[in-house]
């Protein structure tokens, strides 16, 4: 970006006016406040364009003493002319004319051209408040004080805008703050934000305040006999050609940055529609997994019962087998009420396996839910470096901490159930194949009882009787023996799945909160998208009026003196501050005797 200054050359300026001013003022007239006529003037004059040059005399602390002007008038056709500004006192710097300075009017006799003329304010008022003080070694000392001493010195400087005055200029207008330190008497001078330049033998020391702002300058310096000449203080329009060129340099990065913001809140997006699909998902899991708990805590329950109705089977076989006689032993009168008992326990088998299969239907539905909820949770892996980067990236969000616990405990659930599953599914299978022995039992026992029963009238099959019920008492043990280790296996199923439940029931629990933490996460990088998708054209926005503000290209100069004052083309300030000198001493001179003709011949051949 290509800038360039327009800064006034203000000596120059100050210099050309006092030359000017000192040069017209030699012929003409001052002219105190009067109420007469201006003489015989007929026509009245035009003026299309005026300028002022506000001059102030400011003491050693910045009190306005006094403040005068210095008009000039564009004359277009000669003739009266009047200027408005409460003066005290006007002065003819064109020619030797008369002026009249009545009631806040100025009018005079002009000939086509440039007419100067200069009036001293009644106000001591200036757009500018503006205070200086002098600490030296740590105190304040007055500038009447300060002449001659030596120490640390700090001259601080303060300007703000003054209520009384108009606020355009203060808005408008750039001060530019110069003091002149003399090297021989002033040394280690820094004055932080100024620009420090040798003027030969001497040090400049310039400030500039910019329009708008207030001024909190301050100059330090190391001081020997000090003194110093009057700080000069220029105020004129601030205007600045600024051409920008090319500005994605600028705006680039944000560009990046709001693209940035936008994929991120796209992913957010994805991650919470995800952590929504979690939750559902566990939701499922907890409530299948509920489901399942209740149907292998309600088969360990019935495991008790069955494993005692087994125990009564076998030991009545048992008893059965103890009480056979041999085939030479056989009382047929015993053996009458045999057959009925098999029948009955024929019965009970069936029963148990009807009961045994319904159980089996509930444990396949429970196990499918609780299959389907697991298999629900994503496959997905997030590496270690993934989860760091993003810890890394919001180090201060709860919402991510606890998706990484959720999503850490669900992966945890899915591995249990993992390494459980075949055991789950042994249980499912073999449900439905100890239902059919139980079956087949009840059948070849139901069968025995009628063999038994049509034995009973045939002597020669009591006999095979007898030794098929001892080879069902044997088969019997070693499947009651079958028995007892498939309900110890449920029962410790039933254990471990309460706590896997309550697991599952935490997880439930994180994943809520979750989704509510994802779901304000959410909202907010919503807003922050929002927010840097419009950043671009906000900076070039900013940009553009910043230009405008600074450049000046859209201020009217108005005048200070007086607002009926029309044509206004230019206003400006020079001040001046009273200098720091020691008193000068009076010598007192011996008059000389008056020399006579002779003693002036003799001097001229000594």
């Amino acid at each position: 970006m290509k800038r360039r200054f327009f800064k006034p050359v203000l000596c120059l300026l100050l210099t050309g006016a006092m030359l000017f001013w000192n040069t017209a003022a030699a012929g003409a007239t001052e002219t105190m406040q009067t109420s007469g006529s201006t003489g015989n003037i007929a026509a009245a004059g035009t003026v299309t364009g005026k300028e002022e040059v506000l001059y102030g005399l400011l003491d050693a602390a910045g009190a306005v003493q006094t403040v005068y002007a210095v008009n000039a008038l564009e004359v277009t056709e000669t003739g009266t002319v009047t200027d408005f500004g409460a003066y005290d006192t006007v002065k003819n710097l064109t020619d030797t004319g008369e002026i009249v300075n009545e009631n806040g009017a100025v009018t005079m006799q002009a000939d086509k051209g440039r007419f100067y003329y200069q009036g001293t304010l009644q106000t001591k008022q200036l757009p500018w408040t503006i205070h200086i003080a002098y600490t030296l070694d740590g105190q304040t000392v007055s500038p009447d004080e300060l002449a001659g001493q030596s120490g640390d010195l700090v001259i601080s400087i303060q300007t703000a805008r003054n209520q009384a005055a108009n606020a355009v200029f203060y808005e408008n207008y750039l001060l530019q703050i110069s003091l002149t330190l003399a090297t021989d008497t002033c040394s280690q001078i820094t004055a932080p934000g100024a620009t420090v330049a040798s003027a030969g033998a001497d040090k400049m020391v310039t400030f500039t305040v910019l329009p708008g702002t207030n001024g909190d300058l301050s100059v330090l310096a190391k001081v020997d006999d000090f003194e110093m000449d009057g700080i000069s203080i220029s105020a004129v329009p601030y205007t600045m050609e600024i051409d920008i060129g090319d500005t994605s340099e600028w705006t680039g990065g944000i560009e990046t940055l709001a693209a940035a913001v936008g994929d991120l809140n796209d992913g957010v997006q994805t991650l919470q529609n995800g952590a929504v699909a979690l939750q559902q998902g566990i939701d499922e899991l907890s409530t299948g997994g509920a489901v399942y708990q209740s149907g292998v805590q309600a088969l360990a329950d019935e495991s008790e019962t069955l494993r005692n109705g087994s125990a009564q089977i076998l030991a009545a076989l048992q008893e059965m087998e103890a009480a056979l006689p041999s085939a030479d032993e056989l009382d047929l009168s015993t053996l009458q009420s045999l057959p009925e008992g098999l029948a009955t326990l024929s019965g009970t088998l069936s029963g148990l396996s009807e009961q045994i299969n319904a159980l089996s239907d509930s444990y396949a539905t429970a196990l499918a839910a609780l299959d389907n909820a697991i298999a629900a949770i994503p496959d997905t892996a997030v590496s270690d470096e993934e989860l760091a980067a993003l810890q890394q990236n919001n180090p201060d969000s709860a919402a991510l901490s606890t998706l990484l616990e959720t999503y850490q405990a669900a992966q945890a659930v899915k591995a249990v159930y993992t390494a459980v599953s075949p055991a789950f599914t042994a249980v499912q299978t073999t449900l439905p194949q100890f239902a059919s022995a139980l079956e087949q039992m009840g059948q070849t026992l139901q069968t025995a009882a009628g063999e038994m029963q049509t034995a009973l009238g045939l002597s020669g099959g009591l006999s095979d009787l007898l030794s098929g019920l001892r080879t069902l008492q044997q088969q019997y043990a070693v499947f009651d023996q079958g028995l007892a280790e498939y309900t110890a296996g449920v029962q410790t199923v039933s254990d471990s799945y309460s706590a896997l439940q309550a697991g599952l029931s935490g997880v439930q629990t994180g994943a809520g909160e979750l989704t509510g933490g994802m779901q304000t996460f959410s909202n907010g990088l919503s807003q922050l998208n929002d927010s840097t998708a419009a950043l671009p054209h906000q900076l070039g926005d900013a940009i553009e009026q910043m230009t405008k503000q600074y450049s000046g290209a859209n201020f009217s100069p108005v005048s200070f003196v007086s607002e009926k004052n029309q044509n206004v083309t230019a206003v400006q300030f020079v001040l001046q501050t009273a200098a720091i000198q020691k008193p000068v001493k009076t010598v007192t001179q011996t008059p000389k005797e008056k020399e006579t003709f002779w003693d002036r011949l003799q001097n001229l051949f000594s």
